[in-house]
């Protein structure tokens, strides 16, 4: 950030020798202003510590320098300065008056600078760490490779200005964390709370729960294809004899794929099939917006179960994920989905119940999210022609239904599926009480959040040498969400990596005005 109108003064202790060799640690005062100015030095003092503290200005402000004016003294000293010693606490001392936060107390400083921010070696070590502690500092950095002196402090090498000021100002990680690194982490949040996590998360769950075993396999439902007819009110005549004809093979259920929104002479004919059947036959009513549209005839519509058949498509991808659990039409009149109903029917089991975020059928517990039912992996359904051989349907629910055109093709996980096959695909999933659970949308996105400000927190806490550990929050969210998925719980794995990548992206691009150099003299880490 650039430095206020009134700045308040950086101050650092510096180690020098006098023109004896006594060693003395003498305050550095340093004020930026805003404006052209360059650097102005005291009177006493020579041309190599003049051009010594212009280089240290230089190598913390880069190059903003040029467009300040930088006042630095020296208080106490009370004999002429001379050499590069004073540097390295004048670099500190201008950092602290644009940071606005003091140097900690004890600490002390001496070396040259050079404009690539290495600290550079200079003489007269032993009587400078002599004079530190007579001067009680506690902390003394001096350039890396200078012999040790007679007094025991706390020294700290150092060769590189960028270490040194990351040791002093060690910077709190909630610092610089608003604004550009803010918007990076809520930005993936918002993504997974609205479901476009899903758009890349739906082609890794699927295969996860496959591997994890959690794929069903479709032995309780048969499909009976309806032969192709351009029309299928043409069927209707024949649909009291394929009734009879399903009891007879021993179905245990029956669910009719098709909608008799249209009265026909055949309906009351066919409601006398389905009450000598003796076993459910469930019927879809057709939907147009909130209307329900149900059978045309009152004498069918009071013979079958009526639910409904609507399947949700994630928006991401449009691919059919889950069954609504219940809805209502305009009367009150409550449907639940045909799959529910047929599953109940098939563990007889009474009326389908929603407790404590479950649908309840029976014994049979399966998850809820968003009043809805998760479809999982399944394999192929077994399908037999309705004029054909039904002996395959003995003891299962029976769907019957068209397998052809593209009116009723729908998109899957599994790849494109018909109507009738997407329901054998959620009535056995029920069956097994496979459905995943998925996680709130509100607990998905506060766990991208987390991830994100956790990578912020571990890049802003770390050197830059140890930034493979900046992955951590990324690869410990993606390990635990692949471990949900394998006991079936869908967890966000896109939305979390990808706030982990934008804070790291975020941490790459300082957004300060003023730069101090990391190791290796990179200009990267804002002061």
């Amino acid at each position: 950030m650039p430095p206020p109108a009134k700045p308040r003064p950086g101050v650092a202790t510096a180690l020098v020798v006098d023109g004896t060799g006594q060693g003395h640690a003498l305050e550095v005062v340093v004020e930026v202003y805003p404006g052209e100015g360059g650097v102005s030095t005291p009177q006493d003092c020579e041309r190599d510590a003049s051009v010594a503290g212009q280089v240290a200005v230089a190598a913390v402000l880069g190059a903003s320098a040029g467009a300040h004016r930088v006042v630095w003294q020296v208080r106490g000293a009370g004999f002429r300065l001379y050499g590069t010693s004073l540097a390295l606490a004048i670099a500190v001392a201008t950092a602290s008056a644009v940071r606005g936060r003091p140097v900690p107390a004890g600490w002390a400083f001496t070396g040259g600078v050079d404009l690539d921010g290495r600290i550079a070696p200079v003489a007269g070590i032993p009587a400078k760490l002599r004079a530190a502690g007579v001067s009680g500092c506690t902390h003394v950095v001096v350039p890396r490779g200078s012999p040790a002196g007679e007094v025991a402090l706390h020294r700290l090498d150092a060769d590189a200005l960028g270490d040194v000021l990351a040791r002093v100002f060690p910077e709190s990680p909630w610092r610089a964390f608003p604004g550009r690194a803010l918007a990076a982490a809520l930005a993936p949040t918002v993504a997974v709370f609205v479901g476009l996590g899903s758009l890349v998360d739906v082609h890794l769950h699927y295969p996860l729960l496959r591997a994890a075993g959690r794929a069903v396999v479709i032995e309780d439902v048969v499909v009976v294809v309806l032969p192709e007819l351009p029309d299928l009110r043409s069927y209707r005549p024949e649909w009291p004899a394929l009734v009879d004809r399903l009891a007879a093979a021993g179905a245990a259920a029956i669910l009719v794929d098709v909608s008799f929104t249209a009265e026909t002479e055949s309906d009351v004919a066919i409601a006398a099939a389905i009450r000598r059947a003796g076993v459910p036959v469930i019927v879809p009513v057709r939907l147009d917006g909130e209307r329900v549209d149900r059978p045309g005839s009152d004498t069918l519509a009071e013979a079958v179960q009526l639910g409904h058949a609507v399947s949700l498509a994630d928006l991401s991808v449009g691919w059919i994920r889950r069954a609504r659990v219940r809805v209502a039409d305009g009367e009150g009149r409550d449907y639940w989905h045909v799959a529910a109903l047929a599953a109940g029917a098939l563990v007889h089991a009474g009326p389908p119940e929603v407790t404590d975020g479950e649908l309840r059928l029976g014994a049979l517990r399966n998850p809820l999210s968003r009043n809805s039912v998760a479809m999982a992996p399944s394999g192929q359904v077994l399908t037999i022609k309705a004029e054909g051989d039904l002996a395959a349907v003995r003891g299962r629910l029976a769907i019957v239904g068209a397998l052809h055109g593209d009116r009723d093709l729908q998109r899957s996980a599994e790849g494109p599926r018909y109507g009738a096959e997407v329901l054998a695909s959620q009535v056995q999933t029920l069956l097994r009480q496979a459905a995943p659970r998925e996680l709130a949308p509100g607990l998905a996105a506060a766990w991208t959040l987390a991830v994100g400000v956790g990578t912020t927190l571990v890049g802003r806490t770390l050197p830059r040498a140890k930034w493979p550990v900046v992955g951590v929050p990324a690869a410990l969210s993606v390990a635990f969400a692949v471990a949900l998925a394998t006991g079936g719980t869908l967890a966000p794995i896109a939305g979390p990596v990808v706030a982990a990548l934008l804070a790291v992206w975020v941490r790459r691009r300082p957004t300060g005005q003023y730069r101090s150099l990391k190791p290796g003299g990179a200009p990267d880490q804002p002061i």
